[in-house]
């Protein structure tokens, strides 16, 4: 066997470490670095674990990890939820069950931008679709500022992604069915 050939795997190897260690490896040390410094665009300073001590103790950061609970469980049960009802009655036999699915699973394949653009105008609280459509109905009561009301922006948030994500548990979860019957 060629000498060449034996050598191969190793410059390959070689290669890919040095990628790693470049890409992965050099990132993570310059943030530990700097997570112990007070750093600006043209300096760092040392500063110790004064940063550490800073975000342990302030206060929002209780808020932030209760939110991002709140925000996980609820989200993914009624993804979850919402996927296996819809994947449960459109494994049936009805008409236009190819069509729904497609309706069901579009919001997947759209891009999160496009989903933010959309929903801030559905939600607006002067101008949005929603509050306009429930003020046409004599619901005035119902209008909400459904993004930027402390109380309720996260379960409208959690709604959006609930919308977004929902049919894509429902392929999921039709693909098991069909395995299974």
């Amino acid at each position: 066997m060629n000498y060449n050939k034996k050598m191969y795997p190793i410059w390959i190897l070689l290669a890919l470490s040095l990628l790693y260690f470049i890409f992965y490896i050099i990132p993570i040390l310059m943030g530990v670095f700097y997570s112990f410094t007070h750093w600006n665009i043209f300096s760092a300073t040392y500063c110790g674990l004064y940063n550490y001590k800073s975000i342990l103790t302030n206060t929002m950061l209780r808020l932030s990890i209760k939110n991002t609970f709140v925000f996980a469980i609820l989200a993914s049960f009624f993804k979850v939820f919402l996927g296996l009802i819809l994947a449960i009655f459109l494994n049936r036999k009805i008409v236009a069950k190819n069509f729904l699915r497609t309706i069901y699973f579009s919001p997947a394949v759209i891009n999160n931008v496009a989903v933010a653009m959309i929903f801030t105008a559905i939600l607006n609280p002067s101008r949005g679709i929603l509050n306009v459509f429930l003020r046409y109905l004599g619901l005035d009561f119902l209008a909400q500022n459904w993004l930027t009301d402390s109380q309720i922006a996260l379960f409208s948030v959690i709604g959006i992604e609930v919308w977004k994500w929902s049919g894509f548990c429902m392929v999921i979860f039709i693909a098991g069915l069909q395995r299974v019957l």
